[in-house]
């Protein structure tokens, strides 16, 4: 039973995850692809910052988070679209 408690929690973290970056495809077309990165964190939330900072830093104007893995820290990568 704590499988398939586990199985459906990732799904739906997952789906969770990336219903913002469906949006965030929408508007990869107005600009073009700079980059990728990597980011972690405690929790989805401090990842996606992490990611936020990054295209920050590298001048980007949007993202989007292309993979997330939870476990004892929270990973992901993004594309950052200038």
């Amino acid at each position: 039973m704590m499988n398939i408690f586990t199985v459906r929690t990732t799904f739906l973290t997952a789906l969770l995850v990336l219903a913002p970056a469906t949006g965030a495809l929408a508007h990869s077309t107005e600009g073009s692809r700079f980059g990728t990165v990597s980011a972690c964190g405690s929790t989805l939330d401090e990842m996606e910052q992490a990611v936020h900072a990054k295209m920050d830093k590298m001048g980007g104007s949007h993202y989007v988070i292309t993979s997330a893995r939870m476990g004892n820290r929270t990973a992901g990568t993004a594309i950052i679209f200038k």
